[in-house]
């Protein structure tokens, strides 16, 4: 949209801010941010971002809105990452604990390590605390069609 930067600007890396993001809640399994982070656009002969990533997670009983509160509060920093290019927050409409993140990344890499900054923050731990059970992680190719 208008006042977006191009895929191709570098974008800050938001700064650790004391007393946010240093969650102590219940540690989940989430996957580890590894992986051949191969850069998917070169692939295609593309300049324009290639990585999708669909995050699925579900809330545990009756924890669905504060989930989307938090998601609400730490999604700013993360469209503003090196790298991503939107991130669109879907709730299920029949079962509103369920939450999935729509998130375009230049290449898979981009999106570990700004993975790697939330698990580092303490921000996975806090989506843990209020999480069922371990999230449904993908990431996707565009291809075009």
């Amino acid at each position: 949209g208008p006042g977006r930067q191009s895929p191709n600007s570098r974008r800050r890396r938001p700064a650790a801010r004391p007393g946010v993001d240093r969650g102590g809640g219940a540690a989940v399994s989430w996957p580890a941010a590894g992986g051949r982070g191969a850069d998917a656009a070169s692939h295609w002969g593309e300049t324009t971002m290639a990585c999708k990533v669909l995050l699925e997670v579900k809330a545990r009983e009756g924890k669905g809105a504060e989930l989307l509160a938090l998601f609400e509060s730490i999604l700013p920093d993360t469209r503003e990452y090196d790298g991503c290019g939107g991130v669109d927050t879907l709730r299920g409409q029949d079962d509103p604990d369920t939450l999935v993140l729509v998130e375009t990344w230049e290449t898979r890499a981009h999106y570990e390590k700004y993975f790697a900054w939330r698990r580092e923050s303490g921000t996975v731990a806090k989506i843990g605390a209020l999480v069922a059970g371990p999230p449904n992680l993908r990431y996707f190719d565009l291809t075009g069609a």
